[in-house]
């Protein structure tokens, strides 16, 4: 018998804490079969290691995805939603944990009762990586149910905190494979599922939302939204608007209703490809700014100006004046 609800777990060199999100699935409690399903992305540590004593410990409710090449974080979540069998889908990150043994029965619960919401979703806790230390509780005053459009609005303004944080979510798999196969292409060669899948999923639909907390959030790591790499992170950044922008294409949403996020992004983008140092990161970024005619803040024409004068004078004694300069402006985020 298929399960009811299939949770997709992807990582990646996480041998030290993958243990603990599975630990947090393992102990739900349900009405129904669920299983796990874990996308094990070729990792340079003991990761696969650790997933399979667990799969051997629970051979009835774990799958692990078999042994690949690295795919990177969308491809392989998309190729764990493809091999899920569940009518509805949960997921969890494998530096992130549940803190609800009731997180999927009442979820599911919910979606048997309103079919015509794709996706229900919940409050949760920002943690510190380092010292595992909980933030404030993040409760949002949504309705338990709105249409979904009001929700993609928020996702592409990158409103904080938050709005929709796919980790505590439940949505419907026939939903999820309508929406993944006609932007097949789309959704496997950006840099994050979550946005992307999450918005596609909501446009047209209805969302859920209940003001409990499910989910332990790892915040500060070395996360694909958080990468220690500067290099990494300004490219994460500038995929992160660029997607944004066609999002808001896709789904027929008005720009004016996202021109303050979307500037305050595209600052955020160009800082970060300032602090790389290099000349092409800049520019990648200010070519996504044009290709959707963004208009960015006069800050951010500074920090430009600054850049460009700190390339033309390199050396130490020209140019300390100007060094001092560019750092400041990094600073006015």
């Amino acid at each position: 018998m298929d399960p009811k609800v299939s949770v997709i777990v992807a990582t990646y060199n996480q041998a030290d804490i993958i243990g603990r999100a599975l630990e947090s699935i393992v102990a739900q409690q349900t009405d129904f079969a669920f299983e796990i399903v874990i996308g094990e992305d070729c990792s340079e540590d003991s990761t696969r290691r650790v997933c399979l004593d667990w799969q051997r410990r629970y051979p009835e409710l774990i799958r692990l995805m078999p042994e690949a090449p690295n795919k990177g974080i969308t491809a392989n979540y998309f190729d764990c939603l493809e091999a899920a069998r569940g009518e509805y889908i949960a997921d969890l990150a494998g530096d992130d944990r549940w803190t609800r043994t009731d997180k999927l029965q009442m979820q599911a619960d919910f979606l048997d009762l309103h079919p015509e919401v794709s996706l229900v979703h919940t409050a949760w806790c920002p943690v510190d990586a380092a010292t595992g230390r909980p933030g404030d509780s993040v409760v949002m005053s949504f309705p338990e149910i709105e249409d979904g459009h009001s929700s993609v609005v928020r996702l592409l303004r990158h409103d904080k905190p938050q709005p929709v944080h796919l980790c505590t979510a439940m949505y419907r798999r026939e939903d999820a494979m309508r929406v993944y196969g006609a932007n097949r292409e789309f959704l496997r060669s950006q840099m994050m599922e979550d946005l992307t899948l999450s918005c596609l999923l909501l446009e047209g639909s209805r969302a859920g939302y209940l003001p409990v907390e499910t989910l332990a959030y790892s915040v500060g790591g070395n996360t694909v939204c958080n990468p220690s790499n500067a290099v990494r992170m300004a490219r994460f950044y500038r995929n992160s608007l660029d997607v944004t922008c066609r999002l808001a294409r896709m789904t027929a949403t008005p720009r004016r209703l996202l021109s303050s996020g979307l500037k305050r992004h595209a600052h955020y983008a160009l800082s970060l490809a300032i602090a790389t140092g290099r000349k092409d990161e800049v520019r990648s970024t200010l070519i996504v700014c044009r290709r959707h005619k963004i208009k960015m803040p006069a800050r951010s024409y500074i920090k430009r100006a600054i850049f460009m004068l700190r390339n033309l004078f390199p050396y130490k004694g020209q140019s300390l004046l100007l060094y001092s300069l560019y750092q400041y402006s990094l600073s006015m985020i």
